[in-house]
């Protein structure tokens, strides 16, 4: 039957061998401090990024922030932990070189550390170095480096936006020109106002001719009667009038004939012009709309390229480095405090576990030569 767990015994175990966990924990204190004291002390500066709202939107907007868009903006970490930018900070401070140089990866993964500080707009980059000046160099550096990096990026952004306005502005310059040569061309032709003059006079001339003709016509019928009348009549007075009324209709209806001819003449005439003249009002109507298209479409595109080109570096957020950091005075690493508390942790906590696993081991070994001896051996211990 195994033996039950007293722990009475086990504090007096422990104490009657208090050496082992004391020289345990001397041990590692010595062992501790002096690899603590011995490892190069490393310093960690810390620069700030401050990350504004759009200028371009409402200054309400930029208060009433929201827990979604403080977590957008861990965006801007990738900008400050680039690799083409750590590269840029190696190559200015000439950090991984000669025999002992090491790939950039790891380099970045144990000198650079960038953080969005939660629920702010607070940027935080720390960068550790051996020496605290070079340190605080290069947390300054990665810091206005990735301000340059963002604003670079809005410009671009910003370019690509008002290059886009800028064709549609020129392609709309180029059809409100085309249609101001079609208006000029248009112009320098026969005006619709002087072909509804001509319209008029024609129309005005024809009248007259028509009514020219009617008395011709008139004229025509009445020498007709007076030429039948006198044709019964045989006297020589008759056949004189007879003579003179056969000429005056000859005459009469030689001026009607005319007078028809152009009256046609005209009628023909009015008709084509007033076919011009719709022609003309037609295209006049349709260059008028294209006019005002095109002149509605211009004033459109050159207030959107003003207005892209206005807001130029306006749209995205604007970083600013609110801190570039001190030259810290004190080591961050090695922390002698807090490895010498660790190590003297681990060296009592493994001393009273492999005292405690001996007292166990001694239990039973006790309750195995109990019943032979009948006396317990831990009351000899």
């Amino acid at each position: 039957m195994p033996a039950s767990f007293n722990a009475f015994e086990y504090v007096h175990y422990v104490r009657s061998r208090w050496r082992f966990p004391a020289i345990a924990v001397a041990v590692a204190l010595v062992l501790s401090l002096g690899v603590s004291l011995l490892l190069p002390k490393r310093y960690t500066a810390i620069a700030s990024i401050v990350i504004d709202p759009p200028a371009g939107e409402d200054a309400r907007m930029a208060v009433a922030v929201s827990t979604m868009y403080l977590e957008s903006l861990k965006t801007f970490e990738a900008f400050a932990s680039s690799d083409s930018l750590f590269t840029r900070a190696i190559q200015h401070f000439h950090m991984g070189e000669g025999v002992f140089a090491e790939p950039s990866e790891s380099l970045k993964r144990r000198v650079l550390r960038v953080t969005k500080v939660r629920d702010t707009r607070i940027l935080e980059i720390r960068a550790t170095l051996p020496d605290a000046k070079q340190a605080q160099a290069l947390a300054q550096y990665v810091a206005e480096e990735t301000v340059n990096l963002s604003r670079a990026n809005n410009l671009a952004s910003d370019r690509e936006v008002s290059d886009q306005a800028q064709k549609q502005f020129e392609a709309a310059k180029a059809k409100f020109d085309q249609v101001q040569a079609e208006w000029a061309r248009y112009m320098a032709g026969e005006s619709a106002e002087a072909l509804e003059k001509e319209v008029e006079s024609v129309a005005g001339l024809q009248g007259t001719i028509r009514e020219q003709l009617m008395s011709a016509n008139a004229d025509v019928a009445e020498y007709e009667s007076r030429e039948k009348a006198m044709a019964a009549g045989g006297t020589e007075d008759s056949r004189k009038e007879l003579a003179f009324v056969r000429q005056g209709l000859g005459g009469t209806r030689a001026r009607a004939a005319m007078l028809a001819k152009q009256n046609e003449e005209l009628r023909s005439e009015a008709a084509a012009k007033r076919h011009l003249l719709e022609q003309r009002k037609s295209e006049r109507d349709v260059l008028i709309a294209k006019f005002k298209t095109a002149q509605s479409n211009f004033d459109e595109a050159s207030s959107r390229l003003r207005g892209s080109l206005s807001l130029t570096g306006l749209h995205g957020e604007r970083l600013h480095v609110v801190d570039p950091g001190i030259v810290p005075q004190r080591p961050s690493a090695p922390n002698v405090v807090l490895n010498v508390l660790a190590a003297l942790l681990i060296a009592l906590v493994v001393s009273l576990v492999y005292l405690t696993i001996s007292f166990n081991y001694q239990v039973r070994r006790s309750a195995e030569y109990e019943p032979v001896f009948g006396v317990s051996s831990r009351a000899h211990d």
